[in-house]
C-alpha cells in the first residue's frame, strides 16, 4: 500500500474498490498548519515522472484563500529550506520507499467558532444533523473530492486517508473555553465523518504560549485528547518563532521550528497508528555475534513474543539505537582496540526482518548509542575510557566521519541522549566517578561545548546512569546506579540542570552492596516511569514503578519481580507494553502496562545470555 498526504477531503464517499490505494495524510488548520506543510522540489533536481524514486503527490494552496481545487504537483527530493520539510520528509522516510500524497487545506486566521466562509465552524451539532456548510468544511470536501479524482485519473490509485495533522487555535484565544472545546470536538468528528473513518488518527500541535488565552487552547486540546484514544497533542519544545512584530511576540513558527514540530507530529502519528498493532524488538547479542529480531503480537490483554530472525553480524555487538523514521537500527560493540570498534547499520524490510547490513567502524566501543533529534548525527559514549564521540549521517542515515569528540578524563560514562530541543547533551558517570556533565550541542555541526557549570553535581553516591526526558515539562529522570531509585532534575532555559528530587526505591530492606539500577523509560504520555533493578549478588531483581505527578516529581508505586539481572527496557511504540532483557537469565520479559502503572507479566522468550540493550519499533 502506498502513502498519500491530504489536508481535508471526503475520500471514503467516492472510493473505488478496484483501484489500488495510496496512503494519504491531511494537513489542516490555519497559518501555522500551512507553514508545517509548505514544500517544494529541491532546486537543481528536476522531477523525472518515469524514475523509480519515491514520489510525493502534493495538493497545496494559498493560505489567504478558500479554494475548492488544487492541481497535483509531483515531488521527489524535497527542498530542506521549505518550512514543511520536517513533517513531509519524516512521512516520506517512514513510507519505506513508497509514494505518498499530501493534501493541504489551511486558511490563515481561521477560527472554529464563527459562521463565515473562512471558518472551520463545524455547526452547532453536526452529529445531530446541524452542520454549517457555508464555510471551510464544505470547500474542503469539494477540494478533497477533486484531489481524489486527480489521483484516480493520473495515478490510477485511490486515496487511503491515514491521518490528519491539525494546527489551529491562535484565532480562538479569546473564545470561551467550553465553547472552544465543543467546537473542536465537532471539528474532529466532522473530519472523521468526511473521511469515513471514526477512528482516524489525528495529531494536533500546540500553539505558542503567550499567556492565558493560548494556555486555554492547549489545555483544551490536551483534555480532549485524554478521552480520545485516536487523538494526540504535541507540545512546542525547542520551537523557534518569527521575530517580534511591532514589539509584540509573533505567533508564527519559523522554519527551524516548523521542522522540529513537524517531525514531532509525525512521531506522534506513528505512535497513534501503532495502537494495538504488532511490533518488533531488536537486541544485539554479544554471545551470538548477532542481532535478535523478535515479533511481538498483541491479542487483547496478552502479548505473544516470537523470535523471527537472528542476523549474523560478524562481531560482538552490545549497544543499539534506531532511526525514528527510516527502517534501520545501529549497533556497536562496547569494546574497541587500537581505534577499531566494529559497528553496523542494519536496514529493515517491510516485514521487520533484516534487509541489508552496512558496516561502519567506530573510534571506540560504546556503552550507549543515540541519534540527535534532527537525525543528522550518531552519538556514542564509551564506558571504559569516558570518550564521547559524534559521527555525521548522510541523507540515507549511513554513518560517516567522526566530527566531534571529547574526553574529560573520567571513566564510567554511561549515557548520551540529546535533549528534546536538540540543544544539550548530558553525560552521567556512575560509581566512584559520580558526576553529571553538561554540554551545549550544536545541531549544525555536531560540536559539543561545556556549559558554564560543567558538573551538575549529583548527590553523593547516587551514580546517575541512564536518563529519560519528560515529554512536555523541562524535567529529566536518571536511574541511580548506586543509590537505588530515580533522581529528578529541573532543566533551565540555558540547559543547565538542578537536582529537584531523589525518589528512593520503595523497598524496606535493600542489600548494602551487589545491587544496582539499570535502564529507565518514561511512558509516551509522561504518566509513569519504570527503571530496572539488578541483583548481581542477591535475589533482588525488579522493575521499579513510579507515578509522575503534575509538577514532574515522582511518587514510588512499588516493584514488580523480574528475571535475573533486568538490564535493558523498551516500551512498545504505543506505550502499552514493556519489554525487559534478562542479562543473566537469557530471557526477554514482556509486561502489560496498566492504567495505574501496574505491570503484569504476559510472556517470556528464551534467548542468549548477556543481552543488555533493546529497542522496539
Amino acid at each position: 500500500m502506498k502513502p498519500l498526504l491530504l489536508s481535508f477531503a471526503s475520500l471514503a464517499l467516492f472510493a473505488l474498490p478496484s483501484l489500488q490505494a495510496i496512503d494519504t495524510y491531511i494537513v489542516a488548520g490555519q497559518s501555522n498548519g500551512w507553514r508545517l506543510s509548505q514544500i517544494g522540489q529541491m532546486p537543481g533536481t528536476p522531477v523525472d515522472p518515469e524514475s523509480e524514486d519515491p514520489k510525493i503527490y502534493y495538493f497545496g494552496m494559498n493560505c489567504v484563500s478558500e479554494p475548492d481545487s488544487s492541481e497535483m504537483v509531483t515531488l521527489t527530493r524535497l527542498n530542506p529550506a521549505g518550512k514543511g520539510y520536517g513533517l513531509i520528509q519524516a512521512l516520506q522516510d517512514r513510507a519505506g520507499g513508497e509514494d505518498i500524497v499530501i493534501v493541504q487545506y489551511c486558511r490563515c486566521g481561521a477560527p472554529v467558532t464563527e459562521e463565515k466562509i473562512n471558518s472551520w465552524w463545524p455547526g452547532a451539532d453536526p452529529q445531530g444533523g446541524k452542520s454549517f456548510d457555508e464555510g471551510l468544511f464544505n470547500l474542503f470536501e469539494t477540494y478533497l473530492t477533486k484531489a481524489r479524482a486527480q489521483s484516480q485519473s493520473l495515478l490510477g490509485e485511490d486515496l487511503d486517508i491515514k491521518g490528519l495533522f491539525w494546527h489551529q487555535g491562535e484565532s480562538n484565544v479569546k473564545t470561551d473555553a467550553e465553547k472552544f472545546e465543543d467546537a473542536i470536538q465537532n471539528v474532529f468528528w466532522r473530519f472523521r465523518h468526511i473521511v469515513g473513518d471514526p477512528d482516524l488518527p489525528i495529531v494536533a500541535g500546540h500553539i505558542r504560549d503567550l499567556g492565558e488565552g493560548p494556555q486555554k487552547i492547549n489545555a483544551t486540546l490536551d483534555r480532549v485528547a485524554s478521552v480520545d484514544p485516536h487523538l494526540s497533542t504535541v507540545p512546542l519544545i525547542g520551537v523557534e518563532y518569527e521575530p517580534d512584530r511591532n514589539g509584540k511576540p509573533d505567533v508564527h513558527i519559523a522554519t527551524p521550528g516548523c521542522h522540529k514540530l513537524g517531525s514531532d507530529m509525525v512521531m506522534a502519528m506513528t505512535r497513534l497508528e501503532a495502537v494495538g498493532k504488532p511490533f518488533h524488538a531488536y537486541a544485539p547479542s554479544r554471545n551470538g555475534n548477532s542481532l535478535w529480531i523478535v515479533k511481538a503480537t498483541p491479542s487483547g490483554a496478552n502479548l505473544a513474543l516470537e523470535a523471527v530472525e537472528q542476523v549474523d553480524l560478524g562481531f560482538s555487538p552490545a549497544t543499539i539505537t534506531d532511526h525514528p523514521f527510516l527502517p534501520q537500527v545501529y549497533v556497536s560493540t562496547n569494546r574497541g582496540k587500537d581505534g577499531v570498534a566494529p559497528g553496523a547499520m542494519v536496514t529493515l524490510a517491510a516485514d521487520g526482518k533484516q534487509d541489508s547490513i552496512v558496516p561502519f567502524n567506530g573510534a571506540n566501543g560504546y556503552s550507549y548509542l543515540s541519534l540527535d533529534r534532527a537525525r543528522n548525527f550518531l552519538l556514542g559514549c564509551n564506558y571504559g575510557d569516558g570518550f564521547v564521540d559524534v559521527y555525521e549521517l548522510d541523507e540515507a542515515g549511513r554513518v560517516g566521519d567522526r566530527v566531534s569528540s571529547l574526553n574529560e578524563g573520567r571513566k564510567a560514562a554511561h549515557c548520551v541522549l540529546p535533549s528534546l530541543d536538540n540543544r544539550s547533551i548530558y553525560i552521567p558517570y556512575v560509581k566512584d566517578s559520580n558526576a553529571l556533565y553538561q554540554y551545549h550541542f550544536d545541531a549544525e555541526n555536531g560540536a559539543l561545548s561545556p556549559m558554564e557549570k560543567l558538573d551538575a553535581e549529583p548527590p553523593e553516591g547516587t551514580g546517575p546512569r541512564h536518563l529519560a526526558y519528560h515529554p512536555t515539562l523541562p524535567i529529566l529522570y536518571f536511574s541511580n546506579e548506586q543509590h537505588l531509585g530515580v533522581s529528578v532534575y529541573d532543566r533551565s532555559e540555558d540547559g543547565s540542570l538542578t537536582i529537584r528530587q531523589v525518589c528512593d526505591l520503595p523497598v524496606e530492606k535493600i542489600p548494602e552492596e551487589g545491587v544496582s539500577s539499570s535502564d529507565i523509560v518514561i511512558s509516551p504520555d509522561g504518566r509513569f516511569v519504570f527503571a530496572g533493578i539488578r541483583g548481581h549478588k542477591h535475589d533482588f531483581d525488579f522493575i521499579s514503578r513510579y507515578e509522575v505527578l503534575d509538577n514532574g516529581e515522582l511518587k514510588a508505586l512499588g516493584v514488580t519481580p523480574a528475571d535475573a539481572i533486568p538490564w535493558g527496557l523498551a516500551l512498545s511504540p504505543d506505550g502499552r507494553w514493556l519489554l525487559a532483557t534478562g542479562f543473566k537469565s537469557g530471557t526477554l520479559m514482556a509486561y502489560r502496562v496498566g492504567n495505574e502503572g501496574e505491570l503484569t507479566r504476559v510472556d517470556t522468550l528464551e534467548w542468549d545470555e548477556n543481552i543488555s540493550d533493546i529497542v522496539t519499533r
